[in-house]
Formats: C-alpha cells, structure tokens, sequence
C-alpha cells in the first residue's frame, strides 16, 4: 500500500489528465466532466477523513508542532466545478467556465502539494502509510458511489 502523499499526488496527476482531456473541444464533455467531479469529490472528502491524522499535535516523533499546517480550502474548486457541471459543453461559455475551474482546482492542488511536502517531512512513515491506507479506501467508497472505477482515469 502506498503512503497517503503518495496516493494524492497522484490523484492530482489524475485530475490534471483530465482537465486536459477536457480542454479538447472534441472530447466527451459531459462524460469527462462527470468523471471530474467524481474524482475529485472523492480526493476532497478521502482528504478531509486523513488530514486530521497527518496534522495531530503529536506525530510520529513525539514532538507537538508549534505550527500546524493551514489546510486547504477546496470551496472555490467545488464552486466553480457546480458552474462547469451546470454549463452547456458546447456553449462557448463552457471555456470560460473551464478555465475558470482549472485554475481553482490547480490553486488547490498547488497549495495541497505544499501542504503534503511538509507533512511528509513531519511525519514518520508508518502515519503516512496508516494514512494511505484510510485515504484509498474512503477515495474507492466515494467512486463506487459515483459509478467510477477506482485507478488512474483512462487515457484516449
């Protein structure tokens, strides 16, 4: 099982694929934005269940924080991803409101990134595995919700 860094950084490869996938005015809009919003709704709420466990006073080394990291927000990207679900894939208001969404999801995929860098760096491996495996689990529960297949998004 891998560790919880692990596993989000690269539902956040995922994610990316799809948003350039997405960018293809040719592509299926509607079955990529669906599947966009079920990964990462999946990812924002196997995030929420982990975070608390990486961000504990006390971690592997015993050693209470002075500082705990600042969480990220994911409001704006679940914001702008109801406006994308809500517009017409072929309208050319669908490209604004892509580009819109894209940029909030990479903010927050930007932050979380720096986020988990310093998480991993606080701590121990067991905590970051423990967390792997919580996040996976919830991340699969929250997909099958969706209809989506856990694993990387397909290619094509």
């Amino acid at each position: 099982m891998s560790d919880a860094v692990t596993l989000m950084h690269r539902d956040h490869r995922v994610l990316t694929a799809l948003l350039d996938r997405l960018a293809v005015p040719t592509s299926d809009r509607v079955a990529l934005v669906e599947e966009l919003a079920a990964r990462l709704t999946a990812h924002l709420r196997a995030g929420e269940q982990v975070y608390p466990m990486l961000t504990a006073p006390d971690h592997a080394d015993g050693v209470a924080d002075a500082s705990p990291p600042r969480l990220p927000r994911a409001g704006s990207a679940e914001d702008r991803l109801r406006i994308l679900r809500a517009t017409d894939p072929t309208s050319s208001q669908f490209d604004i409101a892509l580009r819109e969404f894209t940029v909030a999801v990479t903010e927050q995929m930007r932050t979380e990134s720096e986020l988990l860098r310093d998480l991993a760096r606080r701590v121990g491996p067991e905590t970051l595995r423990t967390a792997g495996t919580v996040f996976d689990a919830r991340r699969a529960r929250e997909l099958r919700v969706y209809g989506v297949e856990d694993g990387p998004a397909p290619t094509g």
